[in-house]
């Protein structure tokens, strides 16, 4: 099951106690479920997440559902309604947030299958910067060098080394209603430095999955 979403995965975050979206993907996505199935609950695992004001382009990402006390055995073709429901704009969906590629029943071992890929990932990040210092082309090797260089050996489960760079990270302010306050460790494995102009250059990150990213 794939989806392309809009607006980001976590619709709820919360800001001065305010609800900041207007729906979260989950409730766009299982409301016809609910409806359907007369289930108490429909919760939604997402391989991986984005902020509300984060686009996930491309494909969409997998997610699972998982219908709890439903009072029916739902079938492909309801499923298909399901998601033709979601794709006209129906129902909490009237903003078009959410389209969904299609819904298929499943077993567990998928979402098993599904979170450990997601920890196994990397993913890459760009933005551009601005220095109040003019920057020059050597600038972007030094920081290249001084980031790529300073790396930990770790060992994978492959059996073989990798080298990132390892930094400390504390739990964001902004995910803090929904995660404890800790130190965590996490690794950098690639940064590259593009010089646009005196004052401007693009920066790109490539590091694991779990790591948060503030720019």
């Amino acid at each position: 099951e794939e989806e392309e979403e809009e607006e980001g995965e976590e619709e709820e975050e919360e800001e001065e106690g305010l609800r900041k979206g207007r729906n979260s993907v989950q409730e766009l996505i299982t409301q016809p479920l609910l409806s359907l199935t007369g289930a108490s609950e429909c919760k939604l695992h997402g391989c991986g997440r984005e902020d509300i004001d984060v686009r996930c382009l491309g494909n969409g990402r997998p997610f699972v559902l998982q219908l709890l006390n439903a009072q029916c055995h739902v079938t492909p073709n309801q499923l298909q309604q399901c998601v033709q429901l979601v794709n006209d704009h129906q129902g909490l969906n009237k903003h078009g947030d959410v389209h969904l590629s299609y819904l298929i029943e499943v077993d567990s071992y998928v979402w098993e299958t599904m979170q450990k890929s997601a920890e196994e990932k990397d993913k890459a990040y760009r933005c551009i910067v601005w220095s109040q210092r003019a920057l020059t082309a050597h600038d972007m090797d030094i920081l290249e060098t001084a980031c790529n260089n300073t790396t930990t050996t770790t060992f994978t489960k492959n059996g073989d080394y990798d080298k990132r760079m390892r930094i400390e990270q504390w739990t964001p302010l902004r995910v803090l209603h929904r995660r404890p306050l800790i130190n965590r460790i996490r690794y950098i494995s690639h940064v590259s430095a593009v010089l646009l102009s005196p004052h401007y250059f693009i920066l790109t990150l490539r590091y694991v999955l779990s790591a948060f990213l503030s720019v």
